[in-house]
């Protein structure tokens, strides 16, 4: 891939070298400054965000005591429903003179009276007859955060703080993204540093919010791009039968986090597919096949495990129909699929503009209104097609020039994310959604981009290698990590401006002291 993703000599020697020797310096600064980032905006969004935390939470704290599912059992417990009762901010759901009008208060747990009241304990019992609609999810994410909510109560941490313990591991899961990510891209173009450096700093100031909440979501780039860091050694090397393996539970596991990662099936699919002919090529197809079957078996062995016992416990394999039927959708016969808007001449880029929103910026909103900035939309959007259209024609225009193997390799970066894409494609056209908010039948699209962040790095090294493949065609190839720079600027002014109410909010982590 070093051909495609290195375009051109992209600096002077004296550049180069300098960046080449300040690499690790540069990552550990940025990885700092991440770590920091996620660290406060997980601070000032207060408690239960819109994007389903409150269920995640419930989740988490089901696991922490040994939770088995069962369609029996997906009552809020009385710990989430308590949680959710003293700590939960109305600001999500209320505008500001709603919440002054109906005299909501954020100190509830600061009167004694009141929570030794009976309100406060009818309060909560109604709470304990909601349906979470996660119980029933892959259950990785839950079971790690479950111990690590146990571990949280061991150490003494209580209230609210215990709430923040859990949002707090987000810094943690960005970091060692940030670690693999640069591995990755170390691997995939070990002399483009522009790239590498691009890369790093993008997802460093990337504005997507599952950073900065309760959710399995939080978990899926780490675990995916881990399961492609070692997809992508076994391409470019010979590895053992133990790594064959570990690739396969990684690869698992990314679905036992999220059934959206499944696109990783694609990727694992064409690396071992090609890996096969190299085996081939060199008179060792009994070993090749070996050690593919070693991955496959660690890839599927554990999901159909999950597949069994959700089957045995709930009746239903993939453990989806029960949130299916508590959202109120139902599954369309196929001959009314393409009855669906999404077949229509504005179908499509309807789609596609709306889920680059949310793959960007992510879906929270304040006062029942999208933090979003129509500017910063916009922004991602053009940026987004535009450099994609150029990496991609780059790749065209210099078709004989590149080797097999060169276009092979940009060829699973691509079909990885036209996959999760296609994916939610079908996901939109699959249901009526009902009374459903989103989607709804009047919106009936999937454009929740927090759910395909599998392909969360690759889309940002096509998305570089793009800006690469136009600034080399108008000779400014210098200028890439200016313009990633001036990237990062005007996400971090967009951020802080749209996300001033909840930095302001008194219901969050700094207004607890």
């Amino acid at each position: 891939m070093e051909q495609i993703l290195d375009l051109s000599v992209l600096h002077t020697a004296g550049d180069r070298s300098f960046l080449k020797r300040h690499e690790k310096q540069f990552v550990v600064l940025v990885t700092l400054f991440g770590a920091l980032r996620i660290f406060i905006f997980n601070a000032a969004f207060p408690f239960f965000n819109n994007v389903d935390e409150v269920h995640h939470f419930d989740a988490v704290v089901k696991y922490a005591r040994g939770y088995v599912p069962q369609k029996q059992n997906t009552l809020y417990d009385y710990e989430s429903a308590r949680m959710l009762t003293l700590y939960g901010s109305p600001e999500y759901f209320y505008t500001s003179s709603e919440i002054k009008n109906n005299g909501f208060s954020p100190f509830l747990w600061r009167i004694p009276q009141f929570v030794s009241s009976n309100d406060f304990n009818n309060i909560v019992s109604d709470r304990m007859q909601n349906h979470n609609i996660e119980a029933f999810s892959p259950p990785l994410y839950y079971a790690v955060m479950g111990i690590w909510y146990n571990l949280g109560k061991w150490l003494g941490i209580t209230g609210e703080f215990l709430l923040y313990w859990i949002r707090f591991s987000n810094v943690i899961v960005f970091i060692l993204l940030l670690i693999v990510t640069n591995k990755f891209c170390q691997l995939l173009a070990p002399e483009n540093l522009s790239l590498r450096y691009g890369v790093i700093l993008l997802l460093t100031w990337f504005p997507q919010d599952v950073f900065y909440s309760i959710t399995n979501d939080a978990f899926s780039p780490l675990f995916s791009l881990l399961s492609i860091l070692f997809l992508w050694k076994i391409y470019l090397s010979k590895q053992s039968s133990l790594f064959y393996s570990v690739t396969g539970l990684l690869i698992a596991a990314s679905i036992l986090i999220k059934l959206t990662n499944v696109v990783l099936f694609t990727t694992m699919f064409l690396i071992l597919v090609k890996k096969l002919f190299v085996y081939k090529r060199n008179n060792n197809l009994k070993e090749g096949i070996y050690h593919v079957s070693l991955c496959l078996a660690g890839a599927l062995i554990p999901v159909a495990i999950l597949m069994i016992a959700n089957f045995i416990l709930i009746g239903d394999p993939l453990g989806a129909s029960e949130k299916v039927k508590n959202l109120g959708w139902t599954l369309k016969p196929i001959y009314q699929w393409f009855n669906h808007p999404f077949f229509t001449f504005q179908g499509i880029p309807f789609f596609i503009v709306g889920l680059l929103k949310t793959f960007w910026r992510g879906e929270f909103v304040w006062g029942l209104q999208t933090i979003a900035s129509n500017s910063a939309d916009n922004v991602y959007i053009i940026s987004t097609g535009l450099f994609f259209l150029t990496s991609v024609l780059g790749v065209i225009i210099r078709k004989k020039s590149l080797c097999s193997s060169d276009r092979y390799e940009y060829m699973v970066l691509l079909l990885s994310i036209a996959g999760s894409v296609f994916m939610l494609g079908v996901l939109s056209i699959m249901y009526d959604f009902g009374n459903s908010w989103s989607p709804s039948r009047e919106y009936p699209y999937f454009t929740s981009g927090r759910l395909i962040l599998a392909v969360l790095v690759p889309f940002l090294i096509l998305f570089i290698d793009g800006l690469q493949s136009l600034l080399t065609f108008i000779h400014l190839q210098k200028a890439t990590l200016w313009i990633i720079l001036m990237l990062v600027i005007f996400i971090t002014i967009s951020e802080i401006s749209i996300s001033l109410p909840a930095f302001l909010s008194q219901y969050n982590f700094f207004h607890l002291f």
